[in-house]
């Protein structure tokens, strides 16, 4: 009977595997594998010494591989359970793995976490500054829009108002030209009556003898026509202008007698508005 003992040691992890073998080429084999293991994590401070951890894992790794790979082919049971031991070995080497990623990036992820905190502090903080200027946004505009709609409405009074005086000034302007006009035509009748008053006044400073007014100014047969100071002189074209004058005379004599003729006497004029005779014309008739 020949035996093969295996034993695999790892002072620098704190780890230790011990595989025990036993191979018979004369009976049946019967092997007893790993029969202990116990793991104690230590930390690993230097990346060389990590280095010499998995050189010697390598190593210890590659002599179960060989030995395995030596066996025969109808030692089918024993092949199985060091391949399972392999498994478990590549298993716990990749938890160290693991574990020494961990404590090297536990800092690293420590600042990321405090980084990211600092982050959704900084957006909250944000949040909160762009929500008071918002609600402050809206508070002055409120306040703005009140301000509008209170100086739109005196507008709209003002307006109003304004529209108020513009009416009342128009009827006010009317009244002052009629009444103006009113007071021209009486000034101008005045000035009328006051030229003839003057005009006789002049000619009693000459003529001894009243003025004889007849009432049918037609004497000798109708041959001739005696003209008294009862005249209107109509020598320029008849426009408003004279029609005005000519029916103030005409009026002025018959407030002073109704009964006597008055003289209208045209030397000399070239015609004018129809309206204006036809006002001429109706002065006449009283």
């Amino acid at each position: 009977m020949e035996k093969k003992k295996v034993m695999l040691i790892s002072l620098s992890l704190g780890v230790v595997l011990l595989i025990s073998g036993c191979v018979d080429q004369e009976k049946k084999p019967e092997t007893h594998l790993i029969q202990a293991a116990t793991i104690e994590k230590s930390e690993i401070n230097t990346t060389s010494a990590q280095k010499i951890v998995d050189k010697n894992i390598t190593k210890e790794v590659k002599l179960v591989t060989t030995e395995c790979n030596t066996t025969k082919v109808e030692e089918e049971e024993p092949l199985a359970k060091r391949l399972e031991e392999h498994k478990k070995l590549l298993t716990l080497q990749s938890s160290l793995e693991d574990e020494k990623l961990k404590q090297e990036n536990q800092e690293l992820l420590q600042e990321i976490q405090k980084i990211e905190w600092e982050k959704e502090l900084i957006s909250q903080r944000q949040e909160l500054k762009e929500l008071k200027e918002y609600k402050q946004y809206e508070a002055e505009k409120k306040a703005y829009d009140k301000e509008i709609e209170k100086r739109d409405r005196e507008l709209e009074k003002l307006e109003h108002h304004s529209k108020l005086i513009e009416t009342k000034l128009s009827q006010l302007t009317n009244t002052i030209a009629m009444h103006t006009s009113s007071l021209e035509f009486n000034r101008s009748k005045l000035e009328s009556e006051m030229s003839i008053i003057d005009v006789q006044e002049k000619r009693n400073n000459f003529v001894t003898n009243a003025m004889e007014y007849l009432d049918n100014p037609l004497v000798d047969n109708n041959k001739t026509i005696v003209i008294s100071d009862r005249r209107i002189d109509i020598n320029d074209p008849i426009d408003y202008i004279l029609s005005e004058r000519v029916c103030k005379q005409i009026d002025y004599y018959n407030n002073q007698d109704k009964e006597k003729p008055i003289f209208m006497v045209i030397d000399s004029s070239p015609g004018g508005s129809m309206m204006a005779g036809y006002m001429i014309l109706q002065s006449m008739k009283g």
